[in-house]
């Protein structure tokens, strides 16, 4: 096969592609056999009609068009991936000659991916969260596990917030009683709400002995809809109400142990309080860390996405919108809910919820633009050392052993789209070693506390963790590429299937 690639307008290449004779021959005899499996000759059974006998009843030309069908479509793959065309959408393909007799000789014209010029990437300020714990934050996490070992203790005072309040509760309407409503001796949280929310703020202030008597509407009448508070008739019922008499008989708080060495040593793992809050201080900064990371990057993609002023191909919109889809069906399949039901449930029109995922789309394919650009203006490139220890992780996943893993790559035509995903986490570890970061307080967030670990970018583009790569015979549309890739599994993917 001779293949050669030439620059066109509009982010499009046009391929030239002529056929070796023994290449159309394969697929010529391919033509044959599958024509004699499908032949109805009287005296033979269907698929057992002799290729001789076949092809002395059917035109040979027919076989030819068949083979041509098998043929260009396999020699288009194998060009685009020995040229390492970045094709991102379906290709228009004309046969220039060999339809009738000669050599197969054709051209295809394919979308590629656009190579961005953007501006300002070197100067971009973010603020995150603090990746380190505060000492609020331990504070309140010691008091809650004192609180499990709290004792509840009369207090001599007026009703706070938070007090455990033993209750004579009487609810009415008209004069009658309602079940539900009442009890005796019930010892009720202020602030919990566990009622109405009006009995709250009618207990705050009442001292042992005490009673109140209050109205609420009703926590079982139907709530009103939108339509029904636009509604003009004049004739509207009122929502039903509940009368509550409320008896105080008793005020208690909940009494915290005293943070002490002895009280640690009886009541967790450690033996100081030194000990547990130092516990506390890892657990709440790796949490923070972890979040801190993950904000510095959705938000030096938002960032890039503002500096992309170029239009993206519609056609990597619709192959993110696509990705974003099926991730979100997976993800609802998993709690046996499907992608209609959960229109439904939310309340969502098709139109709205289509339209939200080609946004996203949009998202997308400029931060990954993006990315590229940064990479390629800044020279970032994976070396051999980064490539065969992603190789070797991609392999171990996929239980194959690595050499192998680059043969399936390779034959895949999925070599440039990881050597392009190793590129684009390039470009963010260098913007977050570049951009001006700081904490809600102002003051500079080290970069070095949100680098990830080379195998944890999930999230690194901006994208949606689960992003699976575009594996197989179809044209490389520059997504990540997964263990499946390694493993040769192929999954034939259309960049213009839509939402």
């Amino acid at each position: 096969m001779k293949s050669v690639v030439e620059p066109l307008e509009g982010n499009k290449v046009k391929v030239r592609i002529e056929l070796e004779d023994a290449e159309f021959d394969s697929a010529l005899d391919e033509a044959w056999v599958k024509i004699a499996k499908e032949a109805r000759l009287p005296g033979f059974r269907q698929g057992k009609v002799p290729k001789q006998v076949v092809k002395s009843r059917v035109d040979a030309g027919y076989a030819r068009g068949e083979a041509i069908q098998v043929a260009v479509p396999r020699a288009y793959d194998e060009a685009i991936r020995e040229l390492e065309v970045d094709a991102i959408d379906q290709p228009d393909i004309e046969l220039d000659e060999g339809a009738e007799e000669g050599p197969v000789v054709f051209t295809a014209i394919v979308e590629v991916r656009p190579e961005l010029t953007i501006e300002g990437y070197g100067s971009l300020e973010v603020s995150i969260v603090n990746p380190h714990a505060g000492d609020d934050e331990v504070a309140d996490q010691i008091d809650k596990l004192r609180t499990q070992f709290g004792e509840l203790v009369d207090a001599e005072r007026p009703v706070e917030d938070d007090d455990y309040v033993t209750l004579n509760l009487v609810g009415s309407r008209d004069g009658e009683e309602i079940a539900g409503m009442t009890a005796e001796n019930y010892l009720y949280q202020v602030g919990s709400g566990g009622v109405v929310p009006e009995l709250d703020t009618n207990l705050i202030g009442l001292e042992n002995g005490e009673t109140t008597t209050f109205e609420a509407a009703d926590p079982a009448a139907p709530v009103e809809s939108d339509d029904d508070a636009d509604s003009d008739e004049p004739d509207a019922a009122e929502p039903p109400t509940i009368t509550f008499e409320v008896e105080v008989l008793g005020v208690q708080e909940r009494q915290l142990p005293d943070l002490t060495d002895e009280w640690v040593a009886d009541a967790t793992e450690f033996e100081t309080v030194a000990e547990l809050r130092d516990d506390f201080v890892e657990k709440l900064s790796a949490q923070q860390r972890e979040r801190a990371q993950n904000e510095v990057r959705n938000e030096l993609a938002t960032a890039l996405v503002d500096l992309v002023t170029e239009d993206v191909p519609e056609a990597l919109v619709q192959s993110g919108a696509q990705e974003q889809l099926e991730s979100m069906a997976r993800t609802l399949s998993q709690s046996g809910i499907e992608l209609g039901q959960y229109l439904q449930m939310t309340g969502q029109e098709p139109d709205a919820f289509r339209a939200q995922l080609t946004q996203e789309g949009e998202r997308q394919a400029k931060v990954d633009l993006a990315l590229r650009a940064v990479a390629a203006d800044q020279g970032l490139k994976p070396t051999d050392d980064e490539l065969d220890e992603e190789l070797a992780h991609l392999a171990f996943h996929a239980e194959v052993d690595i050499e192998v893993a680059r043969t399936n790559l390779a034959s895949n035509g999925q070599m440039p789209a990881l050597r392009a995903d190793l590129a684009k986490r390039k470009a963010m570890d260098w913007l977050i070693d570049t951009a001006t970061i700081t904490d809600p307080s102002g003051a500079p967030v080290d970069p070095e506390l949100l680098k990830l670990d080379p195998h944890d970018h999930g999230d690194d583009h901006g994208d949606h963790a689960g992003d699976e790569a575009a594996t197989g015979d179809a044209p490389d549309t520059g997504q990540p590429v997964d263990a499946d890739s390694a493993d040769g599994d192929t999954d034939s993917s259309d960049p213009e299937a839509e939402a």
